[in-house]
Formats: structure tokens, C-alpha cells, sequence
């Protein structure tokens, strides 16, 4: 279709380009933009998955014969061990247990209390917090 204005023709298939580009632009946006958040998300999921995974490992290394990181015996804690565990510098208590990721041991009474360890809220990386204190 052919429209004259004053003279001049103008197809409409340049419109109709132009309309086509916009479209193909915004569906290729939202496409990379919905590949992104969900590779962020599955990433995320993941390492949340492997975090309880470690976790699970480092509560079954406590109370383990044989672990250097056992500090339970017969459901009481063994406060040598534990003692033993605390001296020990985070890197090379992250090292002795095969962590990944930073972690922190702490214990809580029956009614969930805090119990200290030397005087800190736990054992392991300074930069998790504890009720808002640092742990090791």
C-alpha cells in the first residue's frame, strides 16, 4: 500500500520494519533479562543446598570417633574437646574439618540460651554473627 502525501510515497513496510525491530529488541531484552534472574536464582538455591550439605557433614564430624572435631560422646559435650577445638586458629580449624564455606559452632541450652565458649559466642569465622555478636 502506497500513501501520497504532497508528492512524496511512503510505503508502509518501513513502519511496519521499524515495528519489527522494536518487538524483536524487547523480546530479545526480556529474554537475557529472564535467562540471568534465573541462572542468579538456581545458583543461589544451589549453594544454599551445598551450605546444609557441609553443615550436616560438620554436625556428623562432632560426633565421630576417629574426627579431630569431636567434641560430642554420648549426647554431652566433651568440654576438653571442645576446649581443644576453640584454641585452635579459624583457618586451620576450617582446614582440619575440609570446609568450604565459613562456619561457626556454638552451643544453646534446653531453652535455647547461648552457652559461651571462652568467652565468645562460638567457635569459627569472625565475620558470622550470632545474635549480632561475632562468632570466634
Amino acid at each position: 500500500m502506497l500513501i501520497k502525501v504532497y508528492g512524496q510515497c511512503m510505503s508502509m513496510s518501513k513502519a511496519q520494519s521499524w515495528s519489527f525491530d522494536v518487538t524483536l529488541g524487547v523480546i530479545i531484552f526480556l529474554t537475557a533479562f529472564i535467562s540471568i534472574f534465573t541462572l542468579i536464582n538456581h545458583q543461589q538455591e544451589s549453594n544454599a543446598g551445598s551450605i546444609q550439605a557441609e553443615s550436616s557433614y560438620l554436625l556428623n564430624q562432632m560426633k565421630a570417633e576417629n574426627s579431630p572435631l569431636r567434641i560430642v560422646q554420648d549426647n554431652n559435650v566433651n568440654e576438653s574437646g571442645l576446649g581443644e577445638l576453640a584454641s585452635l586458629p579459624y583457618n586451620d580449624l576450617k582446614t582440619q574439618a575440609g570446609a568450604k564455606n565459613d562456619f561457626c559452632i556454638y552451643i544453646e541450652d534446653a531453652d535455647g540460651n547461648i552457652i559461651l565458649i571462652n568467652d565468645s559466642m562460638g567457635i569459627g569465622s569472625p565475620d558470622i554473627n550470632v545474635s549480632g555478636t561475632p562468632c570466634g
